[in-house]
C-alpha cells in the first residue's frame, strides 16, 4: 500500500478509543538499554501492551520489531509522514475485545541497512554513543520511559584517526581483563582486537564514573588525580550494539547553551516552528562548527513500543554540518563507502539545573565562610586599635 496516499486521509488529532493506526517497523533495536536496565510499566501502558501481545502472532513481527502508536504522538504526525511518505507498507486490521475496537497495522517491508553502535551509560541520565557506518535514515531507540525531557545532542567527533587508534589499542589491549561469571556478555580479546580492526571500537582508555559526578568532580578539581589507563568493561556485539565503558564521560556541562540545529527556513512559507513541519528540505540547518553540542529537533521525538523514546535521524540534516577535517574537529567522518560516523549524547536535561543548584549552593556556602572570615578579621584589626 501507498502509505503517502493513506498519510493524506489520516486524522492527526482525537482519535477513537477504539480505534487504533499503527505502524511496524521491521528492523532489530538499533541500540537498546534493556539487558542493563529495568523498566516498569504503569497502569497507563495496558492498552499498548495488550496490542503488542496481539501483534506477536502476526507474521510480519519478528525479533526487535519496532512499534509507533501514532496516537501517543498526534501532534508529530505531520513529521511522522513526511519521514515516512518514501516507504510502502502492508495494511492489516487486529479486532480487540471490545465490541468495534479495531487496530490498522501498517507494517514495512523496505529493507534496512543498520549502522552500528557503540555506547557507554555514563549515569542513570546521561549516555554517549558513537554511530558507524549510517548509511539511510533510521530511529534512535531508548529503552527508558518516555519524556520529552530526553534530549539527543549531536556533538563534535572526539574519537582518534583510527591508525592513530589502532597503534595505541596495542598497548592498551594487554591492561584488558575480562571478568568472571559474565563471560556470555563481556568480549574477548579476540573479540575485542576484531573490533578494533572493524572500527567499531573507537576508545580504550577508561576513565572512572566519579569524573562525571559533582561530588567526585569538586574534591577532584582540588587536587591533580594520576592519569589511568587500565581497560574497563566492553559487550559482546548485540545486534550491532556494544557497550563500551571506556567511551570518555565528559563534562557535566557539555551540553549546556547547545546550539539549535534548525536555524531557520529556505522557503517564505513557515509555520509557528519556523518552517514546515511536513518540508524537511526546506529546514536550513545551522552552518557554523562553533565546537558545541547542537540539539536534535524534537518534532523527531517519539515514543515507540507504547513506552521508550525514540529519535528519527535523518543522514541529509547532518551531512548539512561540518565535516571532520584534517585542522578542525566537525559532527560526522565521512568513510569511504558514502557511510559516516558520528557521536551523540542523549541527556534527561532537568539533571542540569540538579547541577546548576550545587553550584550556586556551593558558592553561597563559600561567599558565607568568606563574609564570616573577614568580619573576624575586621573586628579583629578594630579591637587592636
Amino acid at each position: 500500500m501507498d502509505l503517502k496516499k493513506w498519510l493524506k486521509k489520516m486524522p492527526y488529532k482525537n482519535y477513537s478509543s477504539t480505534s487504533r493506526v499503527i505502524i511496524l517497523l521491521n528492523l532489530f533495536f538499533l541500540f537498546s538499554f534493556s539487558w542493563t536496565t529495568s523498566h516498569s510499566w504503569g497502569a497507563e501502558k495496558k492498552p499498548y501492551l495488550q496490542t503488542l501481545r496481539q501483534l506477536t502472532s502476526l507474521p510480519e513481527y519478528q525479533t526487535g520489531t519496532s512499534v509507533f502508536f501514532l496516537e501517543q504522538f498526534p501532534e508529530k504526525n505531520q513529521a511522522f509522514r513526511s519521514m515516512f511518505s518514501k516507504y510502502k507498507f502492508d495494511k492489516k486490521f487486529l479486532i480487540g475485545a471490545e465490541p468495534g475496537e479495531t487496530t490498522q497495522v501498517f507494517s514495512i517491508h523496505d529493507s534496512w541497512s543498520i549502522p552500528n553502535i557503540e555506547f557507554r551509560k555514563i549515569n542513570p541520565t546521561k549516555y554517549r554513543l558513537r554511530i558507524h557506518k549510517a548509511r539511510q535514515n533510521f530511529p534512535l531507540i531508548l529503552s527508558e520511559s518516555f519524556n520529552d525531557n530526553w534530549e539527543l545532542y549531536l556533538v563534535p567527533w572526539t574519537a582518534e584517526p583510527a591508525e592513530v587508534f589502532k597503534k595505541k589499542s596495542l598497548g592498551l589491549l594487554s591492561s584488558y581483563r575480562a571478568q568472571k561469571n559474565i563471560e556470555e556478555i563481556q568480549a574477548s580479546r579476540t573479540d575485542l582486537e576484531n573490533f578494533i580492526k572493524s572500527g567499531l571500537v573507537t576508545d580504550l582508555s577508561y576513565e572512572p564514573d566519579s569524573h562525571n559526578h559533582i561530588y567526585q568532580f569538586i574534591s577532584s578539581s582540588l587536587k591533580t588525580p594520576p592519569p589511568r589507563f587500565e581497560t574497563s568493561f566492553i559487550s559482546k556485539n548485540f545486534q550491532g550494539t556494544i557497550q563500551n565503558d571506556n567511551l570518555a564521560p565528559g563534562k557535566p556541562w557539555e551540553t549546556w547553551g547547545s546550539e539549535n540545529l534548525i536555524v531557520g527556513c529556505v522557503d517564505n512559507i513557515t509555520n509557528h516552528n519556523g518552517c514546515p513541519d511536513y518540508k524537511l528540505e526546506s529546514w536550513q540547518v545551522l552552518k557554523e562548527n562553533k565546537g558545541k553540542a547542537i540539539l536534535w529537533p524534537n518534532i523527531l521525538h517519539w515514543p515507540i513500543n507504547g513506552y521508550a523514546n525514540s529519535w528519527w535521524i535523518t543522514l541529509n540534516l547532518i551531512k548539512r554540518l561540518p565535516s571532520v577535517g584534517k585542522l578542525s574537529h566537525g559532527y560526522f567522518k565521512l568513510n569511504s563507502d558514502d557511510s559516516i560516523d558520528f557521536e551523540v549524547i542523549i541527556e534527561y536535561w532537568p539533571q542540569q539545573l540538579f547541577y546548576l543548584g550545587w553550584g550556586v549552593t556551593i558558592f553561597t556556602f563559600l561567599l558565607c565562610i568568606f563574609y564570616i572570615i573577614f568580619r573576624g578579621f575586621i573586628s579583629l584589626v578594630i579591637s587592636k586599635n
